[in-house]
């Protein structure tokens, strides 16, 4: 089973981490941030299920920050937390997209019920247009079926993915597929699997595999 990813964006470090070692506790994977410092990166390399944002983040209104996110990672749900109760400032974290509001001091039992509202299916995987749904191994492409992948297909697809924009060696390849090392026949197998996959995923132009001569390949998406 594959654990849900919660990005927690909060300036008060004591309770960013009683929030996510309780959440944590009952089964999540929790990434605790205190400032907003690269949280874009963050988010493109952690892939979180739903993100916590709090309203005031030191000197930074986390509510702004939210649109812009937004507008990059628009499948992603946004759940503001604040001890802040006026009116006006719930208004605005809902109408620039978050799904919620809480009101500090709340308990766990109330986020969590939040988060398996709101939160991402953690086996649907997310490449612009295309989804890759890890419980069947199915591809679909603007919600239609391109394909049931093969085990290696998914296998290679699903590494490359969790790798994103980073090189991912053939021997590492070569270790997920076959839980060997890597040989002229596996190579062989690696480079025709990425041309399967180059195929499958030619729809998008904002989807690249590239080779990397010498080291890998490199799955690069927005």
């Amino acid at each position: 089973m594959i654990a849900q990813r919660i990005l927690l964006v909060d300036d008060d470090t004591e309770l960013g981490n009683f929030v996510s070692m309780a959440l944590t506790s009952l089964g999540y994977q929790v990434h605790f941030q205190n400032s907003l410092l690269g949280v874009e990166s963050i988010i493109r390399d952690f892939s979180p299920s739903i993100i916590l944002f709090d309203v005031e983040i030191g000197a930074d209104n986390g509510i702004e920050k939210a649109e812009t996110i937004l507008k990059h990672f628009k499948n992603i749900p946004i759940l503001f937390i604040s001890s802040h109760t006026d009116a006006q400032i719930v208004a605005k974290g809902i109408t620039t997209g978050g799904v919620g509001y809480i009101r500090k001091p709340f308990k766990i039992t109330e986020l969590a019920a939040y988060i398996k509202r709101f939160a991402l299916d953690p086996n649907i995987f997310n490449l612009s247009q295309y989804k890759l749904n890890a419980k069947d191994s199915t591809l679909f492409y603007n919600d239609s079926l391109i394909k049931k992948l093969s085990t290696l297909e998914f296998k290679l697809l699903h590494l490359l993915i969790l790798k994103k924009n980073t090189i991912v060696s053939k021997e590492q390849i070569a270790t997920t597929l076959w839980g060997g090392e890597l040989d002229e026949g596996y190579e062989a197998s690696i480079n025709n699997l990425n041309s399967k996959l180059r195929e499958l995923l030619n729809k998008d132009s904002k989807i690249t595999i590239e080779t990397i001569r010498g080291k890998g390949f490199r799955l690069i998406f927005e």
